[in-house]
């Protein structure tokens, strides 16, 4: 993180304007002279950019993969461009880029996950015979909803399928395995 002009690194070592880690960026393999991130124009001021070590032409604000390094965090951080993993968050670091120890900002959010819980409620038999309707379904008994044991994102009530009040395995049409066919 520049402060002061001044860059912060891994334990804490600071280094000066005249002795920070600095990149040769090659201005002349640029394609676009535009932030990946933002795509706004980059300035030729080296200290305010950071060009990728996996993907030559392809240059940053350092405030954007700053910013970038903070959402994704450590787990997640890759190269924006080519989706490297290993030299470029080596590189980053290098640059002073802190890169949090921590889940994602979207995986710290309340309820990021709130959808995963909730069962799937929907009788997908082609017929259903359930007079109060596919969505409607008791707890117990020949209108209880079954899930693939599959995939458990299709259901049927145990009548519409013909299966047996003991049943507690079921498999849709994508997941059951077809009947070989002979010759």
């Amino acid at each position: 993180m520049i402060n002061q002009n001044q860059v912060y690194l891994l334990c804490h070592r600071s280094f000066c304007e005249k002795h920070r880690p600095t990149q040769d960026i090659q201005w002349g393999n640029v394609g676009e002279e535009g932030c990946v991130l933002c795509c706004e124009d980059l300035s030729h001021a080296s200290v305010e950019n950071i060009q990728s070590p996996c993907c030559s032409q392809t240059i940053y604000h350092r405030k954007c993969i700053q910013k970038y390094a903070h959402t994704s965090a450590k787990h997640f951080f890759k190269c924006p461009h080519c989706n490297n993993r290993e030299e470029f968050p080596q590189e980053m670091l290098r640059m002073g880029i802190h890169i949090p120890d921590r889940d994602a900002a979207w995986e710290l959010e309340p309820g990021a996950f709130s959808d995963l819980y909730q069962r799937y409620q929907h009788c997908d038999a082609p017929i259903c015979l359930y007079e109060q309707g596919r969505d409607i379904f008791e707890d117990e008994g020949r209108w209880s909803l079954i899930l693939c044991a599959t995939c458990g994102s299709q259901g049927t009530h145990r009548d519409c399928s013909s299966l047996r009040s003991n049943s507690k395995k079921w498999e849709c049409e994508e997941c059951a395995p077809s009947p070989e066919v002979t010759d």
